[in-house]
């Protein structure tokens, strides 16, 4: 049982921070193409 819950909370904090480097890649690559567009303006 209490394994069961560990590996649960594992999996959950495990997607939590997939979820949070997959956002922060996202908005890191649409800044990073704002810069560019400004630069070649």
């Amino acid at each position: 049982m209490l394994a069961d819950f560990s590996m649960i909370v594992l999996n959950t904090v495990l997607l939590a921070y997939f979820a949070i480097g997959v956002l922060f890649l996202y908005s890191e690559s649409k800044f990073l193409r704002k810069m560019k567009t400004r630069r070649n303006r």
